[in-house]
């Protein structure tokens, strides 16, 4: 229900944001992932936990509001710098990097499982700072 809730709040916020700047939106939805990742895995090494099933659903609604904001982004960037003729294999190109990363995650769970979810939530906050760090050298591809 988080997940789902922060989704249908956020989108239109990150789509209007997008509109105007996905360069801008990616750096901001990175850097707010990467906040929410650290303080949960703070919180989580601090205090053993991160308070029980309110504060899981607290923390994926939280962090489900940066991912709403990487998706519109990247989804707006890519339809935005893209020529019309390119556009179908990058969207491709796009989404299978994006399910090749997601299944990849698999291996974070076994990190978990080894050392704790709180150290793997902070890795995840250092990889979000990075994306955001990255975007600020993509190119502005909205037109006013």
């Amino acid at each position: 229900m988080a997940s789902t809730a922060a989704s249908v709040l956020a989108s239109y916020v990150w789509g209007r944001l997008s509109d105007h700047s996905s360069r801008q939106t990616l750096m901001a939805a990175g850097a707010l992932g990467a906040l929410v990742f650290a303080v949960v895995g703070g919180v989580g090494v601090a205090l053993g936990g991160i308070g029980g099933p309110v504060g899981a659903a607290a923390a994926i609604f939280a962090a489900q509001i940066a991912y709403e904001g990487v998706r519109a982004g990247r989804k707006l960037h890519l339809t935005d710098m893209a020529e019309d003729a390119f556009r179908a294999r990058y969207t491709a190109l796009s989404n299978t990097l994006i399910g090749l990363a997601l299944m990849a995650g698999g291996l974070f769970g076994i990190a978990a499982d080894r050392f704790g979810p709180a150290p793997v939530l902070l890795g995840f906050a250092v990889i979000a700072a990075l994306g955001a760090i990255l975007a600020r050298d993509l190119e502005e591809v909205q037109k006013d």
